[in-house]
């Protein structure tokens, strides 16, 4: 969030100069490079020797595909995923439960 804000006060300078010059397709130019470069940089992860995002989309279901993921199964199963992913640093992006089936989508690092 704190590099977005200094792209954005960037940006509002490189208008006030665009509008003093007149370059308009200047202006594009820069408006599209600095929203690309801080919405990447919130994008990967980053260590002392690479730059990473790593996402899992997983599915299982139940043995025989037998419908019982459903009522309190249902917000169980959704209770424990929740404390596994703070537990191990995890984010959902998309969690499905069917009554025969889950889909995950995860990022971790």
């Amino acid at each position: 969030m704190h590099s977005i804000g200094r792209h954005v006060r960037h940006v509002s300078n490189s208008i006030k100069l665009a509008q003093a010059t007149g370059e308009c397709a200047f202006l594009v130019e820069i408006v599209i490079c600095r929203l690309y470069i801080a919405l990447m940089a919130d994008r990967y992860a980053r260590n002392a020797g690479a730059v990473f995002t790593l996402k899992y989309h997983l599915v299982w279901c139940p043995k025989y595909r037998r419908k019982v993921l459903t009522g309190q199964v249902e917000v169980r199963l959704r209770q424990l995923l929740a404390e596994v992913a703070d537990e191990k640093g995890m984010t959902f992006h998309a969690m499905e439960i069917m009554p025969d089936h889950v889909h995950l989508f995860v990022e971790s690092d």
